[in-house]
């Protein structure tokens, strides 16, 4: 009888039981499907036309004063086609369509090995693409620790894939919250005090955009990193980096995406 039921029902049904079994956790995926009808009319007369970089990755470490050609590239593409082997033998998983890219993580491995962060915060998990880029990067480094808030899918067969992509080995570094930023961000902002990498990856309207990176900016110390995916969802993160003056880099996510992230770096102590 199941078997023959449309999506909507199916999703109507584990909404209902989500609600039964975490009422909070409900609550937060209640306020995130407000917010994205909301973010609907904004996005379509707030967002920019963003110009991204051919040469974003070079930039990218100019900024950052790093060596180029990137001496850590090649530990990275090997890293990533065990990302991309290891999920793909567990077979296909609807959870795929949540994931990071290459560019992304590309980019995510450079900013942990070259700046070599003490505290990195995440919103956004998935599958833990990105989170396994970074747990690789600081335990290659010998350093550092991940704080990841994340907001599973509703659907069941994409919630179950959730973090799949981190073994348990690298997950000693890794401290994992269940719900939304805005439920958890605040607390352990505060717990921190001081951040040196904040990537975004979570709910991708303007307002939640704005309230992540307001939020986290302040805390990232001097030479630190923030990261946004798919800005080209709405005009926060230009709006932000004109307001804050920050230099900043667009990327172009790769062929299985089409989108843009953006890097911005809050400049050095003088």
């Amino acid at each position: 009888m199941a078997g023959g039921l449309s999506r909507r029902a199916r999703t109507g049904i584990q909404v209902g039981r989500a609600l039964l079994e975490d009422p909070i956790q409900a609550w937060d995926w209640a306020q995130n499907g407000l917010e994205i009808v909301r973010g609907l009319r904004e996005r379509r007369t707030e967002t920019p036309s963003y110009m991204p970089e051919g040469d974003w990755l070079e930039r990218l470490h100019a900024l950052l004063g790093a060596e180029w050609p990137c001496p850590a590239a090649p530990d990275f593409s090997e890293l990533w086609d065990d990302v991309v082997s290891s999920l793909g033998s567990a077979g296909p998983g609807y959870g795929e369509r949540y994931d990071s890219d290459a560019s992304l993580g590309r980019a995510l491995w450079c900013l942990v090995r070259h700046t070599k962060p003490t505290r990195v915060v995440e919103t956004g998990v998935a599958r833990g693409i990105n989170s396994r880029v970074m747990l690789e990067a600081l335990e290659v480094n010998g350093a550092g620790r991940l704080y990841s808030i994340d907001l599973p899918p509703v659907l069941e067969e994409w919630r179950t894939q959730s973090r799949a992509a981190v073994p348990a080995g690298l997950r000693s570094r890794w401290t994992y919250l269940t719900g939304s930023s805005r439920r958890h961000l605040p607390r352990l902002a505060a717990d921190l005090s001081t951040v040196d990498l904040f990537v975004h990856d979570s709910l991708h309207s303007a307002a939640n955009m704005r309230f992540e990176m307001t939020t986290m900016w302040p805390l990232l110390a001097p030479g630190g990193a923030l990261v946004a995916d798919d800005v080209e969802s709405n005009g926060a993160f230009a709006s932000f980096i004109a307001g804050s003056g920050a230099a900043s880099v667009v990327g172009p996510q790769d062929v299985t995406k089409r989108g843009l992230f953006g890097v911005a770096l809050k400049p050095a102590s003088r």
